[in-house]
């Protein structure tokens, strides 16, 4: 911090005690909440100086599902109608949003900042008869947000229209990944932030067999990122200094007490001395403690995988990654990450994967939509070990089309926040990578193929509360 005094101190020049007095009450003055970006030098403020929560705060939570793909390749779908998987969400058929149980964080402290909002998770669609289609969107303190509602409701513009579903057919199960990101500018205070969800009615299929649609949100996670958010009053705690008056011994010793006063002060200054909105990027460290990004994408194939490689749930076992035949789909940190440490909130991470093709790899028809290609995320402690991050797990399944060639072009996004809790006894991690896995449930069936391309994974560790 820095002031430049409006009456120096000089050798052969008389001292006046108001002069010395006005000098020190425009720095204390300063430190009573009016410190702004003038005072401070360029990348003043370094992180480990900075606390925990200051800066950032990472609300989330999230639920595992157990899908069951592990019980590919027999005739019979599991049972679905009812129950759906343990932990799984049902989706009412009424056409009326509700909310996504664990999609929903209350009481969230916003602060005077933007706020990141990160929703990811699982649809499963089953159907007796006909296929309904999944609606979703954020909502904040009751109000929807309407550029984050899916579909576009004009299905002549857009192939799903409304209807965000998967074309499973009678008696099969079809999945989506959805993503919903948003980032926004809420007023100052604390706000319920959740997802809400519906399952829309095709207008050309009676609602006497509708009825028999059964929709369900399996793994599901949110996060919401705040900057700055804390509400207390800023209008500084006051500094305690008694000014020179006139009589007082002016001496080294008698000016020294007010310096030292106003150094103890700098030297451990209050949230409360920094006026709102004064610092910016090139005083504050970036909260980001490490991260990286990697991305593969070809004409062709990234990777094609066979014969149901899917083993169990949140099993290492089964995986491929993704690569484009050189080069794999990870982030390697510079610096391993210390998630036992309590400055590191967690990793935040990033997917988008594009499926191109999921097909019998002998080249027979695909007379099904029954099969799947599953992509996950997972993390390497410094021991080498690598951990299957259960609830990252998504799966999108093949177009009942009838061909050989089948080819849905479907996004796989996946957000997910690392924490602690996700790994074993070493909680230091060096690498984060995305995986990709094949399933059927189609009898018979054993050589399935999947393809992706334009892959892009972003990993973050953040300093955060």
């Amino acid at each position: 911090m820095w002031w430049y005094p409006r009456n120096r101190l000089s050798a052969n020049r008389p001292i006046d005690f108001e002069e010395v007095n006005e000098d020190l009450r425009q720095v204390v003055s300063l430190m009573e909440g009016n410190l702004g970006e003038h005072n401070w030098n360029l990348a003043a403020i370094t992180r480990p100086n900075v606390a925990t929560a200051a800066v950032l705060v990472v609300n989330r939570t999230s639920t595992d599902v157990d899908p069951d793909l592990e019980n590919a390749g027999g005739a019979v779908l599991p049972a679905r109608i009812p129950p759906g998987p343990a932990g799984s969400v049902r989706i009412p058929t009424s056409g009326e949003y509700v909310v996504v149980t664990g999609l929903s964080l209350s009481n969230v402290d916003t602060g005077n900042s933007l706020v990141w909002i990160l929703a990811s998770f699982q649809f499963m669609q089953s159907s007796i008869a006909n296929s309904g289609g999944l609606q979703c969107a954020l909502r904040i303190d009751g109000t929807t947000i309407p550029e984050t509602v899916t579909g576009t409701l004009d299905t002549t513009n857009d192939r799903w229209g409304e209807n965000m579903m998967a074309d499973t057919g009678n008696t099969t199960t079809g999945g989506i990944a959805f993503v919903l990101d948003a980032i926004l500018d809420v007023t100052p205070g604390r706000h319920t932030i959740e997802v809400v969800a519906k399952s829309n009615k095709p207008a050309d299929i009676p609602m006497m067999l509708f009825g028999d649609n059964v929709i369900d949100i399996c793994n599901r996670e949110l996060v919401v990122i705040v900057g700055d958010p804390s509400q207390a009053d800023l209008s500084g705690s006051g500094v305690s200094l008694t000014p020179l008056a006139e009589g007082d011994s002016l001496t080294a010793a008698s000016l020294n007490t007010p310096l030292d006063t106003i150094e103890n002060e700098v030297n451990d200054l209050d949230y409360t001395a920094i006026r709102k909105e004064s610092l910016h990027d090139q005083h504050l460290a970036s909260m980001v403690i490490t991260g990286g990004a990697g991305s593969v994408s070809v004409g062709t194939a990234v990777h094609p995988v066979y014969t149901n490689n899917y083993s169990n749930y949140a099993s290492t076992a089964g995986w491929v990654v993704i690569n484009d035949g050189a080069t794999d789909l990870e982030v390697i940190f510079s610096t391993p990450v210390d998630l036992g440490d309590a400055d590191v909130r967690g990793i935040l991470v990033l997917l988008n994967g594009l499926v191109t093709n999921i097909r019998d790899a002998g080249g027979g028809a695909v007379a099904s939509s029954r099969y799947y290609a599953v992509v996950a995320i997972q993390v390497r402690d410094t021991t080498g070990t690598y951990r299957t991050i259960g609830r990252t797990e998504r799966f999108i399944n093949s177009e009942r089309m009838g061909a050989p060639q089948v080819a849905p072009f479907r996004d796989v996004p996946i957000r997910a926040f690392i924490t602690s809790a996700d790994m074993g006894a070493t909680l230091t991690v060096d690498r984060v990578r995305a995986v990709v896995t094949t399933a059927n449930w189609e009898g018979g069936a054993t050589d399935t193929e999947v393809s992706m391309r334009g892959c892009n994974l972003t990993a973050i560790a953040l300093q955060a509360g």
